[in-house]
């Protein structure tokens, strides 16, 4: 499956706009609560068949400082693609 990934800022309420890419009936999960200066890291919103997923960084994020939650994230974006599932 083909799967669309957009990457956006969150603003102070932990919210971005791109999140309406993933629709109305969007999953939200969120990564590394409280571990970037009492924000989570990251919310990832995906459409419910996982063919578009928003990532929503936390204001002020630099890629690589939390290596961990960033391979959660990876893991679960493969998780969405099916990737190393038995088809």
């Amino acid at each position: 499956m083909t799967t669309r990934t957009i990457n956006a800022r969150l603003d102070g309420n932990g919210d971005t706009p791109a999140f309406r890419f993933a629709g109305r009936d969007a999953y939200y999960k969120t990564f590394g609560f409280g571990d970037w200066y009492g924000q989570p890291v990251a919310t990832v919103a995906s459409d419910p068949d996982g063919s578009i997923v928003v990532i929503g960084w936390s204001a002020g994020y630099i890629r690589g400082a939390k290596r961990a939650v960033e391979e959660q994230i990876e893991a679960y974006i493969r998780e969405l693609r099916g990737e190393g599932q038995d088809e």
